[in-house]
Formats: C-alpha cells, sequence, structure tokens
C-alpha cells in the first residue's frame, strides 16, 4: 500500500516515500506534535542501533517510528566489497559492557 506524502498516521504526516521492500515500505515523516513525551527520545543510543522513538496502529496500518539516518544504504555499501566491522552481537555485547555500573 503506497502512503502519498501528506499521509497522516497518528501523530505524523509523511513527507516522501525512501524505500520499499517485501516487509513493508519506508516514509520520512514529520512529527506534528508540538511537545513530545520525553520518554520517546531517552534510552538506547549507539552510533549502530537506530533509535526507536514510537509504535502505532492506525486505520489497519502498523508504523514504527524510528531515528532518520542520512546517508548509504547497506545495498550501496555491500554492492562496494565493504562490510560492516561489527555484528549486532558484538554492538549489544559491547553495549552491555559499557553500560555496566
Amino acid at each position: 500500500m503506497a502512503l502519498p506524502p501528506g499521509t497522516r498516521l497518528g501523530a505524523y504526516e509523511t513527507l516522501s516515500p525512501l524505500g520499499a521492500g517485501g516487509m513493508g515500505e519506508v516514509h520520512k515523516a514529520l512529527d506534528t506534535r508540538l511537545d513530545r513525551d520525553a520518554h520517546a527520545t531517552a534510552g538506547l543510543n549507539h552510533p549502530h542501533i537506530c533509535t526507536l522513538h514510537d509504535v502505532g496502529h492506525q486505520d489497519g496500518i502498523d508504523f514504527l517510528v524510528m531515528e532518520y539516518l542520512d546517508g548509504e544504504t547497506l545495498t550501496d555499501r555491500l554492492a562496494t566489497g565493504s562490510t560492516v566491522s561489527e555484528t549486532p552481537t558484538t554492538v549489544v555485547l559491547n553495549w552491555a559492557r559499557w553500560t555496566r555500573p
């Protein structure tokens, strides 16, 4: 289901499509609320993990609101022969060690 720019999902308004695949679509969107809950931006913050701000459901559409990270896609990076230097497991273990009291 392609969402045209300007579609409202909860407090979010789609601006433009970024990509699509077998699991769904990705859109750049604007948070239309003037004041955000403090807990929405708190939590896990790591250069290799995208921050999840919100989860919602409206008009039969499930959506996730995640941090927008501008840069090359994984497809483009892999096409150059480069690989990701850390596995997700390594990232999580390093984060756990870093945050341990």
